[in-house]
Protein backbone atom coordinates (compact mmCIF):
# COMPACT_ATOMS: atom_id res chain seq x y z
CA UNK A 1 0.00 0.00 0.00
CA UNK A 2 2.85 2.09 1.18
CA UNK A 3 4.76 1.46 -2.22
CA UNK A 4 1.07 2.64 -4.33
CA UNK A 5 1.05 5.65 -2.75
CA UNK A 6 4.93 6.63 -3.14
CA UNK A 7 4.31 5.87 -6.85
CA UNK A 8 1.09 7.76 -7.09
CA UNK A 9 2.84 10.62 -5.43
CA UNK A 10 5.48 10.79 -8.10
CA UNK A 11 2.79 10.53 -11.03
CA UNK A 12 1.31 13.75 -9.33
CA UNK A 13 4.51 15.44 -8.65
CA UNK A 14 5.25 15.04 -12.65
CA UNK A 15 1.58 17.12 -13.09
CA UNK A 16 3.01 19.60 -10.57
CA UNK A 17 5.88 19.78 -12.76
CA UNK A 18 3.88 20.02 -15.95
CA UNK A 19 2.61 23.55 -14.73
CA UNK A 20 5.79 24.80 -14.63
CA UNK A 21 6.20 26.44 -17.75
CA UNK A 22 2.94 28.25 -17.93
CA UNK A 23 3.55 29.71 -14.19
CA UNK A 24 6.73 29.67 -14.39
CA UNK A 25 8.08 31.66 -17.67
CA UNK A 26 6.22 34.66 -17.24
CA UNK A 27 7.59 34.38 -13.49
CA UNK A 28 10.96 34.66 -15.38
CA UNK A 29 10.12 37.35 -17.77
CA UNK A 30 9.70 39.85 -15.17
CA UNK A 31 12.11 39.14 -12.40
CA UNK A 32 15.00 37.21 -14.24
CA UNK A 33 15.71 33.21 -14.25
CA UNK A 34 18.23 33.27 -11.69
CA UNK A 35 16.21 36.28 -9.39
CA UNK A 36 13.17 33.62 -9.45
CA UNK A 37 15.46 30.37 -9.24
CA UNK A 38 17.20 32.11 -6.02
CA UNK A 39 13.43 32.97 -4.76
CA UNK A 40 11.53 29.62 -5.39
CA UNK A 41 14.17 27.46 -4.36
CA UNK A 42 14.68 29.30 -0.64
CA UNK A 43 11.44 30.05 -0.23
CA UNK A 44 9.83 25.98 -1.24
CA UNK A 45 12.87 24.57 0.84
CA UNK A 46 12.23 27.38 3.85
CA UNK A 47 8.39 25.99 3.91
CA UNK A 48 9.63 22.35 3.57
CA UNK A 49 11.75 22.82 6.57
CA UNK A 50 8.73 24.71 9.10
CA UNK A 51 6.87 21.98 7.97
CA UNK A 52 8.98 19.21 8.57
CA UNK A 53 10.47 20.76 11.52
CA UNK A 54 7.22 19.66 13.79
CA UNK A 55 7.54 16.05 13.37
CA UNK A 56 11.54 15.71 14.12
CA UNK A 57 15.16 17.36 14.35
CA UNK A 58 16.18 17.94 10.89
CA UNK A 59 19.81 18.53 12.16
CA UNK A 60 19.47 15.04 14.21
CA UNK A 61 17.87 13.44 10.43
CA UNK A 62 21.13 14.91 8.58
CA UNK A 63 23.50 13.74 10.92
CA UNK A 64 22.09 10.28 10.63
CA UNK A 65 22.82 10.18 6.49
CA UNK A 66 25.58 8.61 5.13
CA UNK A 67 28.25 11.98 3.84
CA UNK A 68 27.98 9.89 0.36
CA UNK A 69 23.61 10.54 -0.11
CA UNK A 70 24.57 14.24 1.66
CA UNK A 71 27.69 15.13 -1.19
CA UNK A 72 27.00 13.52 -3.90
CA UNK A 73 23.13 13.37 -4.13
CA UNK A 74 22.73 16.72 -2.65
CA UNK A 75 25.43 17.96 -5.33
CA UNK A 76 23.71 16.26 -8.34
CA UNK A 77 20.21 18.09 -7.34
CA UNK A 78 21.88 21.02 -6.86
CA UNK A 79 24.05 21.56 -10.48
CA UNK A 80 21.32 19.62 -12.42
CA UNK A 81 19.22 22.89 -11.44
CA UNK A 82 21.86 25.52 -12.35
CA UNK A 83 22.73 23.75 -15.04
CA UNK A 84 19.63 23.53 -16.48
CA UNK A 85 18.41 27.28 -15.58
CA UNK A 86 22.13 27.78 -17.17
CA UNK A 87 21.40 26.63 -20.45
CA UNK A 88 17.91 28.47 -20.48
CA UNK A 89 19.93 31.62 -19.70
CA UNK A 90 22.52 30.88 -22.30
CA UNK A 91 20.74 30.62 -25.11
CA UNK A 92 18.65 33.33 -26.78
CA UNK A 93 15.97 32.19 -28.93
CA UNK A 94 12.62 30.07 -28.38
CA UNK A 95 13.85 27.32 -30.37
CA UNK A 96 16.81 26.98 -28.82
CA UNK A 97 15.17 27.07 -25.21
CA UNK A 98 12.67 24.21 -27.05
CA UNK A 99 15.83 22.53 -27.87
CA UNK A 100 17.49 22.72 -24.47
CA UNK A 101 14.08 21.59 -23.04
CA UNK A 102 14.28 18.41 -25.45
CA UNK A 103 17.88 17.78 -23.93
CA UNK A 104 16.67 17.65 -20.53
CA UNK A 105 13.77 15.20 -21.12
CA UNK A 106 16.61 12.84 -22.17
CA UNK A 107 16.89 11.82 -18.63
CA UNK A 108 13.54 9.80 -17.70
CA UNK A 109 15.33 7.31 -20.28
CA UNK A 110 18.93 7.90 -18.65
CA UNK A 111 16.70 7.10 -15.15
CA UNK A 112 16.15 3.55 -16.69
CA UNK A 113 18.99 2.82 -18.20
CA UNK A 114 20.88 3.84 -15.30
CA UNK A 115 18.94 1.32 -13.04
CA UNK A 116 20.31 -1.95 -14.89
CA UNK A 117 23.52 -2.13 -13.63
CA UNK A 118 23.03 -0.22 -10.06
CA UNK A 119 20.15 -2.37 -9.10
CA UNK A 120 21.18 -5.64 -11.27
CA UNK A 121 18.34 -5.57 -13.29
CA UNK A 122 18.28 -6.67 -17.13
CA UNK A 123 15.80 -5.41 -20.14
CA UNK A 124 14.54 -7.08 -23.22
CA UNK A 125 14.73 -5.63 -26.68
CA UNK A 126 11.78 -3.34 -25.77
CA UNK A 127 13.63 -0.76 -23.83
CA UNK A 128 15.27 1.22 -26.72
CA UNK A 129 12.11 0.98 -28.38
CA UNK A 130 10.03 2.09 -25.86
CA UNK A 131 12.57 5.29 -25.20
CA UNK A 132 12.54 5.82 -29.09
CA UNK A 133 8.80 6.18 -29.01
CA UNK A 134 8.36 7.62 -25.86
CA UNK A 135 11.19 10.80 -26.64
CA UNK A 136 9.49 10.98 -30.09
CA UNK A 137 6.32 11.74 -28.79
CA UNK A 138 8.28 14.71 -25.97
CA UNK A 139 10.03 16.11 -29.38
CA UNK A 140 5.95 15.83 -31.56
CA UNK A 141 4.09 17.67 -28.48
CA UNK A 142 6.81 20.11 -27.95
CA UNK A 143 7.79 20.89 -31.45
CA UNK A 144 3.65 21.20 -32.42
CA UNK A 145 4.35 22.00 -36.27
CA UNK A 146 7.45 24.76 -35.90
CA UNK A 147 10.25 25.31 -37.44
CA UNK A 148 12.47 22.40 -35.98
CA UNK A 149 15.01 20.67 -38.99
CA UNK A 150 18.36 19.22 -38.01
CA UNK A 151 20.23 21.91 -40.10
CA UNK A 152 18.84 24.08 -37.69
CA UNK A 153 19.46 21.90 -34.51
CA UNK A 154 22.91 21.38 -35.40
CA UNK A 155 23.41 25.11 -36.25
CA UNK A 156 22.09 25.98 -33.08
CA UNK A 157 24.98 23.26 -31.31
CA UNK A 158 27.65 24.98 -33.01
CA UNK A 159 26.80 28.50 -32.26
CA UNK A 160 25.99 27.84 -28.37
CA UNK A 161 27.82 24.63 -27.87
CA UNK A 162 28.72 24.77 -24.55
CA UNK A 163 24.88 25.87 -23.32
CA UNK A 164 23.98 22.73 -25.15
CA UNK A 165 26.41 20.20 -23.07
CA UNK A 166 25.62 22.28 -20.33
CA UNK A 167 21.58 20.77 -20.58
CA UNK A 168 22.93 17.55 -21.59
CA UNK A 169 24.93 17.03 -18.23
CA UNK A 170 22.26 18.78 -16.66
CA UNK A 171 20.18 15.28 -18.01
CA UNK A 172 22.43 12.35 -16.73
CA UNK A 173 22.74 14.94 -13.45
CA UNK A 174 18.81 14.29 -12.84
CA UNK A 175 19.16 10.36 -14.20
CA UNK A 176 21.89 9.76 -11.40
CA UNK A 177 20.54 11.60 -8.60
CA UNK A 178 17.40 9.83 -8.62
CA UNK A 179 18.79 6.26 -8.87
CA UNK A 180 21.58 7.07 -6.31
CA UNK A 181 18.61 8.58 -3.81
CA UNK A 182 16.59 5.40 -3.65
CA UNK A 183 20.61 3.32 -3.28
CA UNK A 184 22.50 5.50 -0.94
CA UNK A 185 19.38 7.43 0.50
CA UNK A 186 16.31 4.84 0.96
CA UNK A 187 15.63 5.69 4.80
CA UNK A 188 16.72 9.50 4.19
CA UNK A 189 13.25 11.55 5.03
CA UNK A 190 11.76 14.43 2.45
CA UNK A 191 13.06 17.20 5.19
CA UNK A 192 16.38 16.78 3.54
CA UNK A 193 15.14 17.72 -0.29
CA UNK A 194 14.04 20.70 1.12
CA UNK A 195 17.95 21.68 2.58
CA UNK A 196 19.07 20.86 -0.64
CA UNK A 197 16.34 23.42 -2.18
CA UNK A 198 17.86 26.23 -0.03
CA UNK A 199 21.43 25.31 -1.43
CA UNK A 200 20.16 25.36 -4.43
CA UNK A 201 18.88 28.59 -3.76
CA UNK A 202 21.79 30.08 -2.44
CA UNK A 203 23.88 28.41 -5.20
CA UNK A 204 22.36 30.47 -7.73
CA UNK A 205 22.51 33.87 -6.14
CA UNK A 206 25.55 34.56 -7.84
CA UNK A 207 24.62 33.85 -11.40
CA UNK A 208 22.04 36.77 -10.92
CA UNK A 209 24.74 39.51 -10.96
CA UNK A 210 26.56 37.70 -13.65
CA UNK A 211 23.79 37.77 -15.94
CA UNK A 212 22.87 41.61 -14.59
CA UNK A 213 18.99 40.36 -14.34
CA UNK A 214 16.89 43.46 -13.53
CA UNK A 215 13.41 42.54 -11.61
CA UNK A 216 10.12 43.73 -11.91
CA UNK A 217 8.11 42.31 -9.06
CA UNK A 218 4.20 43.02 -9.09
CA UNK A 219 2.13 41.34 -7.09
CA UNK A 220 1.24 38.69 -10.25
CA UNK A 221 4.66 38.25 -10.39
CA UNK A 222 4.84 38.07 -6.43
CA UNK A 223 1.45 35.62 -6.81
CA UNK A 224 3.75 33.47 -9.17
CA UNK A 225 6.58 32.98 -7.18
CA UNK A 226 4.40 31.62 -4.36
CA UNK A 227 2.64 29.40 -6.88
CA UNK A 228 5.88 28.17 -8.13
CA UNK A 229 8.22 27.78 -4.86
CA UNK A 230 5.43 26.04 -3.27
CA UNK A 231 3.84 23.56 -6.11
CA UNK A 232 6.25 22.58 -9.23
CA UNK A 233 9.40 23.47 -6.13
CA UNK A 234 8.53 21.73 -2.65
CA UNK A 235 5.84 19.60 -3.33
CA UNK A 236 6.88 18.55 -6.36
CA UNK A 237 10.45 17.50 -5.10
CA UNK A 238 9.32 16.03 -2.18
CA UNK A 239 6.88 13.65 -3.66
CA UNK A 240 9.41 12.94 -6.72
CA UNK A 241 12.41 11.81 -3.99
CA UNK A 242 9.52 9.70 -1.80
CA UNK A 243 8.79 8.13 -4.81
CA UNK A 244 12.36 7.26 -6.05
CA UNK A 245 13.18 5.75 -2.85
CA UNK A 246 9.89 3.79 -2.14
CA UNK A 247 7.47 3.63 -5.21
CA UNK A 248 7.82 2.05 -8.76
CA UNK A 249 10.73 4.10 -9.57
CA UNK A 250 10.85 2.35 -13.45
CA UNK A 251 6.98 3.06 -13.47
CA UNK A 252 7.08 6.80 -12.61
CA UNK A 253 10.23 7.29 -14.83
CA UNK A 254 8.12 6.03 -17.25
CA UNK A 255 5.00 8.48 -17.09
CA UNK A 256 7.56 11.25 -16.76
CA UNK A 257 8.32 11.51 -20.67
CA UNK A 258 4.23 12.71 -19.99
CA UNK A 259 5.57 15.96 -18.51
CA UNK A 260 5.93 18.30 -21.47
CA UNK A 261 3.04 16.29 -22.85
CA UNK A 262 0.74 17.47 -20.40
CA UNK A 263 2.39 20.83 -20.22
CA UNK A 264 1.52 21.57 -23.58
CA UNK A 265 -1.95 20.54 -22.59
CA UNK A 266 -2.60 22.57 -20.40
CA UNK A 267 -1.26 25.45 -22.65
CA UNK A 268 -3.95 24.87 -24.97
CA UNK A 269 -6.84 23.85 -22.26
CA UNK A 270 -6.07 26.94 -20.71
CA UNK A 271 -5.72 29.53 -23.25
CA UNK A 272 -8.93 28.22 -24.87
CA UNK A 273 -7.14 27.00 -28.00
CA UNK A 274 -7.76 23.96 -30.10
CA UNK A 275 -5.69 20.99 -29.63
CA UNK A 276 -3.72 19.96 -33.10
CA UNK A 277 -4.13 16.13 -34.55
CA UNK A 278 -0.06 16.19 -33.85
CA UNK A 279 -0.51 16.75 -30.09
CA UNK A 280 -2.81 13.72 -30.30
CA UNK A 281 -0.43 11.65 -31.74
CA UNK A 282 2.65 12.93 -29.16
CA UNK A 283 0.40 11.64 -26.62
CA UNK A 284 0.22 8.11 -28.30
CA UNK A 285 3.77 8.13 -28.87
CA UNK A 286 4.59 8.64 -25.23
CA UNK A 287 1.83 6.54 -23.86
CA UNK A 288 3.25 3.14 -25.85
CA UNK A 289 6.57 4.22 -25.49
CA UNK A 290 6.49 4.52 -21.29
CA UNK A 291 4.73 1.06 -21.71
CA UNK A 292 6.91 -0.51 -23.73
CA UNK A 293 9.72 0.75 -21.37
CA UNK A 294 8.33 0.21 -17.86
CA UNK A 295 7.43 -3.25 -19.18
CA UNK A 296 10.57 -4.28 -20.65
CA UNK A 297 12.97 -3.92 -17.31
CA UNK A 298 12.99 -6.97 -15.01
CA UNK A 299 15.02 -8.12 -12.51
CA UNK A 300 17.88 -11.09 -12.67
CA UNK A 301 15.09 -13.62 -11.91
CA UNK A 302 13.15 -12.83 -14.81
CA UNK A 303 9.91 -11.26 -12.77
CA UNK A 304 9.31 -7.53 -14.14
CA UNK A 305 10.37 -5.12 -11.72
CA UNK A 306 7.75 -3.90 -9.34
CA UNK A 307 9.62 -2.12 -6.81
Amino acid sequence: MQKNSKTLGGALAIFCWASTFAVGRPLTEAVGVFTSTTLMYTLGGLVGLLYYSRSGNILASIRRQSLRYLLVCGGTFVVYTLFVYLAIGMVSTRQQVIEIALLNYLWPGLLVAFSLPLFKRKATVFLPIGLVLAFSGVALSMVQGGTFSPDLVLGNVKKDFLAYAVALSASVLWALHSNLSRLWGSEAGSELVCVFMIATGVCSLPFRFFFEEQSNFTLEAFLQLIYMALVPTFLAYVLWDSAMKKGNMILVASLSFFTPVIATVMSWVFLDLRASWLLWVACGLVLLGSYLANKSVRSLDGETVSD
